[in-house]
């Protein structure tokens, strides 16, 4: 909580107070301090969810799905003692699933598979608040692959692309199964952050969808990100920049045999594969109407600080992030 009370004005850290609770139980176990929120809340952002790509689906079930339950079991009571709440669900892009070609942001079930119960739980989830927006005022915002501060490059998590990172920094990795060209979506914290507050204040955002990718025009071609590592790594250890040293393969049903021969860092890498091989591109318009001076970065200018944090933290998270 100190640093979200510096961050404040002494007025406003006034109002902050931690309510611990889980979304796994019902009434979000927030105990004595349900009724007391119910009667001050007006905002709620759902942000709480597991991640993992390895998750069973009996986990992203119970975390993804009927914890997004929860939340809007509390949402509607907070609307029933009379106060007219907003819930803000943080989806994700890749609600999208197995489908390939352009996402629009208002669309949701089309008939895809999922690569994994995270996309599923996440799909269902998305369903669920979308059928709440019938009686609740909603408003479902999608990241895509979310990576550090594009300032200062600072992350609490090193996920997603981070770990095909640091697999390589550590000589895990010295070649991709993925085409070299293919086309990255990351967009910054600080980005989907701000987006996220700004959207959420428009008096017509209820009951919208907004992806909050990098946008069109501003993807990165992996290999090049992996040349953004390999200079950065030099420049950070004094050693030298060796253009091309990773290599790739085109991807296959060969790419990572899954057999006990095989080292268990590509079978690890296997859960990343789709978000390096499935081609997508996710449309913007919405947010980019409602943001006209509020959009990401481009991400040639700020993956340098992201890379550099990384490296110089070692990818491990300071423990007093929070």
């Amino acid at each position: 909580m100190l640093p979200v009370h510096a961050s404040l004005s002494r007025e406003d850290a006034r109002r902050v107070f931690p309510a611990p609770g889980d979304i796994l139980l019902d009434a979000l176990g927030l105990g004595a301090n349900r009724q007391n929120l119910i009667g001050r809340i007006g905002e709620i952002y759902h942000v709480a969810a597991c991640t993992s790509l390895s998750q069973t689906m009996e986990d992203a079930r119970r975390t993804n799905l009927l914890g997004t339950e929860h939340v809007i079991e509390f949402a509607r009571a907070v609307r029933k003692a009379g106060n007219p709440v907003h819930l803000h669900h943080i989806s994700t892009a890749y609600v999208s699933g197995t489908r390939t070609g352009c996402m629009r942001e208002d669309e949701l079930e089309c008939g895809q598979e999922f690569f994994n119960y995270y996309e599923w739980s996440k799909f269902e989830a998305e369903r669920a608040v979308r059928k709440a927006g019938a009686d609740l005022p909603v408003t479902v915002y999608r990241p895509g692959l979310v990576v550090g501060d594009s300032r200062t490059g600072r992350t609490n998590r090193f996920q997603g692309v981070y770990q095909v990172l640091q697999w390589i920094h550590c000589g895990l990795l010295d070649s991709l199964p993925c085409q070299p060209d293919f086309q990255l979506d990351l967009a910054p914290v600080d980005y989907v952050c701000g987006a996220i507050v700004r959207l959420a204040q428009l008096s017509d955002s209820a009951n919208r969808t907004f992806h909050l990718t990098a946008g069109a025009g501003n993807t990165l071609p992996l290999n090049e990100l992996v040349e953004i590592y390999l200079r950065e790594r030099a420049a950070c250890e004094g050693g030298e920049y060796r253009h091309g040293s990773i290599r790739f393969s085109p991807p296959n049903g060969n790419s990572i045999p899954a057999n006990h021969e095989v080292p268990a860092i590509w079978k690890r890498f296997a859960h990343y594969i789709p978000y390096f091989t499935c081609p997508k591109a996710f449309d913007t318009s919405a947010a980019h109407r409602a943001l006209q001076d509020l959009q990401a970065p481009s991400c040639r200018e700020y993956l340098p600080a992201v890379v550099r944090y990384a490296l110089q933290s070692g990818f491990r998270v300071p423990p007093a992030y929070y």
